[in-house]
């Protein structure tokens, strides 16, 4: 039921809404708690996904001015709620343990306060810091590195002062958490979770190089005097200017270099392989030999994260789970082997609760999750 309102929250966060669609998401908002706390999830999402007008570039009185001129009273009375709604909820969670029912005898829960993950920032004195919007100053060689930090974001800005390449920073996004980084190129990365991402704060003339590990999307700014370079624990990835995903966790038995638009080189560094991908293509890298095949697949399904959305299609349900646990920040136990081995497809909203998108599943295969905290059990009903 949410994901039929997807769009229109869409719409009302960018102004677009029309008096008709903001009187049925105030009503749809009145509706029920959990409907507030989806706005939030979608907002959040919205503000990660929409960086390209930072806070400090908006004029607040012409906003509000072209806000009061295109919305009636609906539209000044659903932004009430919404923030009347902010404070109640934001009290809730302080409170301690709020609930939500499932009608499923699948799903057994004891839920948590929603956590909220920290997302650090190493510099390059080895001082850590949380990213909780903030300015960061760092001053270091005689040169000084200035980035801003709002909604999820950090991004660099660049200064001749700064020293080419002797400055690095590591931005660390933890399981559960999410975040976007602009680099002082103007490349733009959508890190996931459990990812880390080593960068200098100013490249130099002649390479671009950055370090992944974990997963990340690219829109690479274009310069072909000087490529770009993703360095992986196990490959490298070489380009001028570009979209791709590259995906490389331990413990998984290969990596993914994932090509939407542009050209890149894939090189394993276990056994000197090379491999061209056009759009549409995605390099598979067997984490043991170090042997690259090449598919054609649907970029969107392994995409799609960006975007808040889980797209699977005839994956096994280990590997669904696999991905969930490492968004939620969840621990997953097998009381059945075989389980692992069921197949779905499917479309989910990346932020909605876990027990909705395990009731989903649930209600395709003969399997039954038990939810406590962070732990989830995984059995035949």
């Amino acid at each position: 039921m949410n994901r039929d309102f997807d769009d229109l929250i869409s719409r009302f966060l960018a102004s677009e809404a029309t008096p008709e669609e903001i009187e049925r998401l105030d009503n749809w908002l009145a509706e029920d708690e959990s409907h507030i706390r989806y706005f939030f999830r979608s907002k959040n999402l919205y503000d990660v996904n929409h960086p390209a007008f930072p806070p400090e570039t908006i004029d607040e009185r012409r906003a509000y001015r072209k806000i009061d001129s295109r919305w009636d009273k609906r539209g000044l009375r659903l932004w009430k709620r919404v923030v009347v709604a902010a404070v109640l909820f934001g009290c809730m969670l302080m409170g301690g343990y709020y609930y939500w029912p499932v009608d499923d005898s699948r799903i057994s829960q004891t839920v948590d306060p929603q956590r909220v993950p920290f997302v650090t920032l190493m510099l390059s004195t080895g001082e850590e810091i949380r990213l909780d919007g903030q300015e960061i100053r760092e001053v270091s060689n005689n040169s000084v590195v200035v980035a801003y930090v709002e909604n999820n974001t950090i991004k660099y800005t660049s200064h001749d002062s700064v020293q080419k390449e002797d400055v690095y920073h590591v931005l660390n996004v933890p399981r559960g958490g999410e975040f976007f980084l602009t680099l002082s190129d103007n490349t733009k990365i959508w890190v996931n979770a459990e990812t880390k991402v080593r960068f200098p704060v100013k490249f130099g003339d002649r390479e671009r190089r950055i370090y992944v590990d974990g997963e990340a999307y690219l829109e690479v700014a274009h310069d072909a005097s000087s490529p770009f370079v993703v360095v992986m624990p196990r490959n490298k990835v070489t380009v001028l200017g570009t979209s791709f995903n590259v995906k490389s966790y331990p413990g998984e038995k290969d990596d993914r270099i994932t090509l939407v638009d542009g050209k890149v080189k894939v090189l394993s560094n276990r056994n000197g392989q090379e491999m061209v991908l056009r759009p549409g293509e995605q390099a598979i890298v067997d984490q043991v030999n170090g042997m690259i095949m090449k598919n054609s697949v649907d970029t969107n399904i392994f995409c799609s994260w960006r975007k808040g959305e889980i797209v699977f299609k005839n994956n096994s349900l280990e590997e669904i789970l696999t991905v969930l646990a490492r968004w939620y920040d969840l621990r997953i136990h097998w009381q059945d082997e075989s389980l692992k081995r069921m197949s779905f497809s499917g479309e989910m909203k990346k932020y909605s609760e876990i027990d909705k998108l395990l009731e989903m599943i649930s209600h395709t295969g003969d399997v039954k999750f038990t939810i406590n905290n962070q732990d989830i059990i995984v059995s035949k009903p």
